[in-house]
């Protein structure tokens, strides 16, 4: 959504400094986001869930906060991270 007001901060920019893109960057995406907005640089979580190693759990006695699982945790996943590579790079 975002891609047309990157493309007029690069061009007003004139590289004298780097915009980057970033927010919801993702395989699916990165290229066209690059293209549409004229960045040259992206940032991405990456992010995927991993399971907590967690053994002890007792029932009733939150760590978290309300509504979040506890017992698992998000990870920059090197998977996508060669998948962004790899679509920007095809």
């Amino acid at each position: 959504e975002g891609a047309p007001m990157l493309r007029q901060l690069v061009d007003r920019a004139a590289g004298r400094l780097v915009v980057l893109a970033g927010g919801g960057v993702c395989p699916q995406n990165a290229a066209e986001i690059i293209r549409l907005s004229g960045t040259c640089e992206i940032h991405a979580s990456a992010r995927h869930t991993i399971a907590s190693h967690m053994i002890y759990r007792k029932p009733g006695v939150s760590m978290g906060a309300p509504g979040t699982d506890e017992y698992s945790r998000k990870t920059t996943s090197a998977e996508i991270v060669a998948e962004i590579i790899k679509a920007i790079n095809p």
